[in-house]
């Protein structure tokens, strides 16, 4: 995250969609330490919606049921185990905008 948040802003990405929440509260913290502003420098994204705190008021993020995606794979895996055949399930996550992220800039090269 260092190396990337330290990148010149022509190279900088604009915005960051991280593996999870807490992902994207460290990447907030080394933005934060280099004197870059979240969103105007860079757009930070996670994906969890989880309970990281005041955190979680200012993060965009992804919310996806994960309890419901437990629940709903450990039935299909019993009804595997019976000999039924298998099904397709799609779950789709949702966005939750907050102020972590602002509108694409474009630099000149």
């Amino acid at each position: 995250a260092h190396e990337l948040m330290s990148l010149p802003a022509q190279l900088r990405p604009t915005a960051v969609f991280c593996y999870n929440d807490a992902t994207a509260l460290q990447l907030q913290l080394v933005a934060k330490r280099l004197a870059l502003n979240i969103p105007e420098d860079i757009s930070v994204i996670g994906f969890d919606d989880g309970p990281i705190g005041d955190f979680r008021e200012v993060l965009t993020t992804f919310y996806h049921p994960k309890e419901e995606v437990g629940r709903k794979s450990a039935e299909i895996l019993l009804d595997m185990l019976n000999g039924s055949n298998t099904h397709r399930v799609v779950h789709k996550p949702e966005l939750i905008e907050r102020s972590s992220v602002a509108k694409v800039k474009e630099y000149p090269r």
